[in-house]
């Protein structure tokens, strides 16, 4: 199946709001491409369509945002995860 037409991701003909429940549940230790990172993850739960719908997030306070997993109804998942680190505002 062609994950940009996922029906649990894809609205047709309208913008959706989703009302989030986020926790930060622990501080863990991501071994990324570009080292060890330390990150706080960030379970978050909502509803989309009468399905029930759980993500992870992985912040870093310098990085941001560098790993994200989309939980689907078929036991399937999304991951995105950063995989290069370039710290642009220090050359400058």
């Amino acid at each position: 199946m062609d994950t940009y037409s996922h029906p649990d991701f894809l609205v047709a003909d309208s913008i959706h709001h989703f009302p989030y429940n986020y926790y930060v549940k622990e501080e863990v230790e991501l071994k990324l491409n570009f080292g060890e990172v330390l990150c706080y993850r960030i379970e978050t739960e909502t509803q989309l369509n009468g399905q029930q719908m759980k993500a992870d997030y992985y912040f870093n306070s310098e990085l941001g945002f560098v790993k994200m997993m989309f939980y689907l109804k078929d036991e399937s998942y999304i991951l995105l995860e950063a995989i290069d680190y370039k710290n642009i505002c220090l050359e400058n």
